[in-house]
């Protein structure tokens, strides 16, 4: 009977694990190779507001490197166009330290940790 008892307490908490919830801000405190972040960004091309899709491509301790997609969006997006894509001619080096700032600041507006095909998914 105890036995049986441990059983189902390990695979609900298991399942609780499984099914626990990453807030926007956990992803900002501990970025992840993968992490995409929709950036706010004030006039561009003649827009006002636009915005931007950048990727977490490497982190070696406290360093990142985002790599940033060259298409610019006049409204929030949750799927790349065609011929969108990351591009390490478009990479840049700076620190966990620095997107917390920006994050702050609220210029990163939506945080994605896993996308599928060509749509990101809602993490919030």
């Amino acid at each position: 009977m105890k036995t049986r008892f441990f059983f189902k307490t390990l695979a609900l908490f298991f399942l609780l694990g499984l099914f626990s919830c990453t807030t926007e801000q956990d992803m900002i405190d501990n970025p992840q190779v993968g992490d995409v972040y929709q950036m706010e960004c004030h006039n561009v091309g003649g827009h006002q507001l636009a915005y931007k899709l950048v990727k977490v491509k490497a982190i070696d301790g406290q360093h990142v490197i985002l790599m940033s997609n060259q298409t610019y969006y006049n409204e929030k997006v949750y799927c790349l166009v065609e011929g969108d894509y990351f591009s390490l001619q478009d990479a840049y080096l700076t620190s966990k330290a620095k997107i917390k700032e920006i994050y702050r600041t609220d210029s990163i507006v939506e945080v994605f940790r896993v996308y599928e095909a060509s749509c990101l998914g809602n993490n919030k």
